[in-house]
């Protein structure tokens, strides 16, 4: 008899955001839905999760925790997949930072807002140094006169050219230059900001997930190598125009808008708000504000 072959290892599957989608979740829930609730808690910002192996911390929590907008961002909980007081903190926070009803449970309404497309930064970012590497973002680019440049991916966009592209993004440009003294200039070589097409997991630890959920990320200014990077999932159904596909000038803006140092805004109707609802061609006067601070 031949000898058997050993069946072939099967790849990893790549890591993707969970949207979840099973309401009436609540505190004392030990479920799967509940453990991807807590990833997406953790993928915006508003969960910290504890390590595998990492013991239940008693008494004061040895970890650190951040605060933005008088939200407190736990640093663990005690296991995956049990809905404990972090997690419910952290949907808590995900309510009020949304502007839903602050119910405390996964709710039709949250669901709802979960499941909408959406940027890929997080809503609350960490603003203090502690023992989970936070880092402090939000800084500005030094100067007011920056480039851009774009990589070969635009050329692989489905039923978008090129053309069209470079248009979309220097439209979107324009619209934060009207605002403030920022000056945008193409490049040939390496810009200042750098636009790129990709799907999956393509090398800086933010995996795309396909159409219709995490539309694209940003890396706002601190001082790193990917200061100033935007990156779009090339599986969504892109459009320069005001049609049913994802509007490219529209996320393009929000986009911008993280790599020259804004976080989420809180105002639903801003640019800057955590989901796409729809083409938006102008900046809300909290978008204007906001970009004042740091280019007035």
């Amino acid at each position: 008899m031949p000898p058997k072959r050993k069946p072939k290892k099967r790849a990893a599957p790549k890591r993707k955001h969970k949207f979840p989608n099973t309401p009436g979740l609540k505190r004392g829930a030990k479920s799967k839905p509940v453990a991807e609730l807590q990833e997406f808690l953790q993928a915006f910002g508003y969960l910290r999760m504890a390590e595998p192996g990492q013991p239940r911390p008693r008494g004061r929590s040895p970890f650190a925790t951040t605060e933005l907008a008088g939200m407190p961002i736990p640093a663990a909980v005690a296991a995956t997949g049990s809905f404990d007081p972090a997690t419910e903190s952290g949907l808590t926070n995900f309510q009020r930072f949304l502007g839903l009803p602050i119910t405390g449970e996964l709710d039709i309404a949250t669901v709802a807002e979960m499941s909408k497309p959406r940027c890929g930064v997080p809503d609350l970012l960490p603003r203090v140094v502690g023992p989970f590497g936070f880092a402090a973002p939000g800084n500005r680019w030094p100067r007011t006169q920056l480039s851009y440049s774009f990589d070969e991916s635009i050329n692989t966009v489905p039923g978008v050219s090129a053309q069209l592209i470079r248009g979309g993004i220097r439209a979107a440009l324009d619209l934060w230059s009207a605002a403030t003294p920022l000056r945008f200039t193409a490049s040939t070589g390496t810009g200042d900001l750098k636009f790129r097409f990709a799907a999956g997991d393509h090398g800086d630890g933010n995996s795309f997930d396909g159409q219709g959920r995490v539309l694209a990320h940003a890396f706002l200014p601190s001082g790193n190598p990917m200061d100033g990077e935007v990156h779009f999932d090339v599986e969504e159904r892109w459009s320069c125009s005001f049609e049913t596909e994802m509007d490219l000038v529209t996320v393009a803006t929000h986009e911008i808008g993280h790599a020259l140092g804004l976080d989420h805004s809180q105002v639903r109707g801003s640019m800057m708000f955590p989901t796409y609802a729809g083409p938006q061609r102008f900046l809300h006067d909290d978008d204007i504000q906001g970009i004042r601070t740091l280019y007035p």
